[in-house]
């Protein structure tokens, strides 16, 4: 017998409320948890349906408000709920299309041909949310940048500097001092908005992953290898650069969406680079030393996102199966 969706929701929001209830127990253990929250909403939605997901949602709220307090429910709800039910909407919305003969006049005896969301669109809008929610975020930390910039100080000075003085080392004041002007100011709103997105599109490919292993997921499995972001979503990261150049809060919040469009085209220059040693009898050699650059070299990651955002420019993923393509045969006539 099949689980009832109902069931499922239910059941799905109770997991997901104690994950995230997890957290004040203050251990390592709840630390790891708390990044797979989404997982159980992602995997109502993606599995069971529109009704399993709203009902896991609703349920993981309502717990969360009774376990914590309302506020908490609040800042779960629009923080990771809200968001999960979204990217899991976008990941099975699709439109059926009838297929047309070569004069455009609709073959109304074929079936129809079903096209869903596209993966980079989804990475998009979560590039839009992770900034979006970052911004307001800091917001309601400060109304403005000077704001903003004292309680970044308050909390270095009262978690940071003890540690630093514990330790015996010592401390320049000046160089202190422009630490936190450049965490407050770049760092830290970026940080965020990456952090966001990298937990909840996690969780989004477990959750499909896992539903396409299971027989659950409606959608195929997409190819990512021809992962494409909209035109508009350049015009963001550029709109976006330009805004933080301005100085006070627009351009702190302008860095909470350079981080997610950034870590977008990451994702998209890994692709590419993917795609272009594909054939390469070096492919783990060179795949392995591209990882440990990422994670070791300051720039390295950056130096993706930039193949990234120049992809649609260079086509490096075309030119790469134009290499690998076998040569024309020549027939005789």
């Amino acid at each position: 017998m099949a689980a009832s969706p109902h069931l499922i929701g239910i059941g799905s929001g109770i997991v997901a409320a104690v994950l995230f209830a997890s957290l004040a127990t203050n251990t390592l253990l709840a630390t790891m948890l708390f990044y797979v929250t989404p997982l159980p909403l992602l995997l109502a939605r993606l599995g069971w349906g529109r009704a399993a997901g709203q009902l896991a949602f609703v349920t993981a709220t309502i717990l969360v408000g009774f376990i914590l307090s309302y506020k908490t429910a609040v800042f779960y709800g629009v923080t990771l709920g809200l968001p999960a039910l979204m990217l899991g909407h976008f990941a099975l919305l699709h439109r059926e299309m009838i297929p047309e003969d070569a004069e455009g006049r609709p073959l109304r005896d074929m079936p129809a041909v079903v096209q869903w969301y596209p993966p980079g669109h989804i990475i998009a809008w979560s590039a839009v949310i992770a900034g979006a929610l970052i911004a307001c975020g800091i917001l309601l930390l400060a109304g403005d940048a000077e704001t903003y910039h004292r309680a970044v100080k308050k909390a270095f000075e009262d978690i940071i500097l003890p540690q630093v003085q514990s330790s015996g080392m010592p401390i320049d004041t000046l160089r202190a001092e422009r630490y936190i002007s450049l965490i407050s100011r770049l760092l830290l709103p970026a940080i965020g908005a990456i952090a966001w997105m990298f937990v909840m599109l996690m969780n989004l490919w477990l959750a499909g992953k896992s539903t396409s292993i299971s027989a659950l997921l409606p959608r195929p499995w997409p190819r990512f290898a021809n992962l494409e972001f909209p035109p508009l979503m350049t015009v963001g990261f550029v709109a976006s650069v330009g805004i933080a150049l301005l100085p006070g809060m627009p351009g702190v919040l302008a860095m909470a969406f350079i981080g997610a469009f950034g870590f977008a085209y990451l994702l998209l220059g890994l692709v590419v680079l993917h795609q272009v040693v594909a054939d390469s009898p070096f492919k783990p050699l060179f795949l392995a030393g591209l990882y440990l650059g990422i994670l070791l070299i300051d720039w390295g990651a950056v130096a993706v996102a930039v193949i990234g955002l120049a992809e649609p420019l260079f086509e490096l993923r075309q030119r790469a199966l134009k290499r690998s393509a076998p040569p024309p045969k020549s027939g005789k006539t």
